[in-house]
């Protein structure tokens, strides 16, 4: 059985996940990290991803394989996402990882993150399920609808949890007239291209910020996150 790793530069956060690939192709997950390191950090306003912010991620790398190296991994892959696909300076930053990590990063499309999402979401899930997923990063949320390895549609919004956050979330506004706008955005965003679409008759919400929602509502400490798998938010 191969060891893997797979990291995904984000652009809240940079997460690692180290697995054990069966001859049946499933995985046994072995360890995850998460580190918040912020690389879309006022890219908004800036359109470029700051020296600060890439500090971090090449830290964050560092450890990484460090830590994958003591499982015994063999092979890696790793993803950057909506903060490095949008950054005028993304060839610089990705020159940058390599240098100073060894690591070739690859730049992933929002469809193809979509896509990851999606058999991610669904790989313990019946053949028959027919679902929305849907992931909310920090620069976008990507949106799948289809059966396993039959998606009927995929997007990817640029309505994510820091984008929003410095767009709408400024200083000295009052946080009930930011949240409006947030709202409305996020409305009109999801209208534009979801609005002759038939509503789905179940929805897989995944990564960071579902997960926060259900361990907010049922009390779920850091540590036994896992437990909130399959909760039912409302």
């Amino acid at each position: 059985m191969a060891r893997k790793a797979s990291i995904d530069i984000g652009t809240n956060s940079t997460r690692l996940l180290v697995a054990e690939i069966n001859p049946d192709h499933t995985i046994t997950p072995l360890y995850a990290a998460e580190r918040i390191t912020r690389l879309g950090e006022a890219l908004s306003r800036s359109g470029a991803l700051s020296d600060e912010a890439m500090t971090r991620v090449s830290q964050a790398l560092a450890e990484y394989r460090s830590l994958a190296q003591a499982y015994g991994v063999e092979a890696y892959h790793v993803i950057a996402t909506s903060a490095t696909r949008e950054a005028s300076n993304q060839a610089f930053f990705l020159r940058k990882m390599a240098q100073e990590t060894g690591f070739q990063v690859s730049v992933v499309t929002g469809e193809t993150e979509a896509y990851l999402s999606f058999i991610g979401a669904l790989h313990d899930q019946p053949v028959e399920c027919e679902a929305l997923v849907c992931d909310i990063g920090g620069g976008s949320t990507e949106f799948v609808l289809g059966r396993r390895e039959q998606m009927r549609l995929a997007a990817s919004l640029p309505l994510g949890s820091r984008r929003l956050t410095e767009t709408c979330f400024l200083p000295k506004r009052p946080v009930e007239q930011a949240a409006a706008e947030a709202r409305r955005y996020c409305r009109q965003e999801l209208d534009r291209r979801f609005n002759d679409v038939a509503h789905p008759k179940q929805g897989l919400a995944c990564g960071g910020t579902a997960t926060t929602l259900a361990m907010m509502a049922t009390r779920t400490p850091l540590h036994e996150a896992e437990k909130i798998h399959g909760y039912w938010l409302t």
